[in-house]
């Protein structure tokens, strides 16, 4: 069985946690208020630093380079691709 998906998001210096991918899109679904709470929650970070990340339009080389964490994995780049901006909210080191 493989390894369980994660992001490993960016927060303030006590706080960066690695979460996994199907546990944010859950939290996702519930609605922005939920998700904004979880991930301030996590991270440390406040809610108006992480409307900013997540109103943030993803980038071609952003874009590009979730595609390569993904390691050419399709079907997890059909997972990561529709949600907001992760440039803005994960760690460059960020493994999927």
């Amino acid at each position: 069985m493989p390894p369980k998906p994660f992001l490993g998001l960016a927060g303030t210096r006590t706080k960066e946690p690695e979460i996994p991918l199907a546990d944010l899109e859950k939290v996702r679904d519930k609605g922005e208020d939920a998700f904004l709470t979880f991930l301030k929650d996590e991270t440390g970070r406040s809610v108006s630093a992480l409307k900013k990340a997540l109103e943030a339009e993803t980038d071609g080389q952003d874009a590009a380079k979730f595609r390569t964490v993904c390691q050419g994995d399709d079907e997890l780049w059909h997972r990561v691709e529709p949600l907001p901006d992760w440039s803005d909210l994960t760690r460059s080191a960020t493994q999927l």
